[in-house]
């Protein structure tokens, strides 16, 4: 394939591994994209968006316990890419499949509030409220989120 002519003149270039994996997801070809999606992870671990491509492959098999693994990718992803819509998305997915309903209602919110939809957002929060421990540090994300959205509404009456 083109992607294995481009490894083979650059063997060191993360990019090119990245299209490989591509390819592969988008060809349906899932199972084979992992391998090198990780390969340019392990080259330049604070790729975001190719972390977030590794989630999805993960999840995409649909094999339990990749779960951890994907979100392990996602919270690495987080950091340089707070505002992916698509990581909030695979977040709340990875979440919904181990059964954890307040960290889907928490992943929701914040894929609604930063997507800029507030009602949704605020929504979303409660319902997070309502599930994870009071006081922990995810009740506290999902009050805040809340709060926030509340500021936001005074802001624009």
């Amino acid at each position: 394939s083109l992607a294995d002519g481009l490894i083979a003149d650059f063997p060191n270039d993360p990019f090119f591994y990245e299209l490989k994996g591509d390819i592969y997801l988008n060809t349906g070809q899932v199972e084979k994209s992992i391998e090198p999606f990780e390969q340019a992870v392990d080259m330049l671990p604070w790729a975001a968006l190719i972390r977030i491509q590794l989630a999805r492959a993960l999840l995409e098999l649909n094999r339990s316990g990749l779960e951890e693994k994907a979100l392990d990718h996602l919270i690495k992803a987080r950091r340089y890419e707070p505002d992916s819509s698509e990581l909030w998305r695979l977040t709340a997915a990875a979440y919904n499949r181990l059964g954890d309903m307040g960290q889907v209602a928490l992943a929701q919110a914040e894929r609604s509030f930063r997507g800029g939809r507030n009602q949704e957002a605020k929504a979303h929060a409660e319902r997070a409220m309502e599930i994870l421990p009071e006081g922990g540090a995810s009740w506290l994300r999902a009050q805040d989120i809340s709060l926030q959205v509340e500021e936001r509404e005074r802001q624009q009456e």
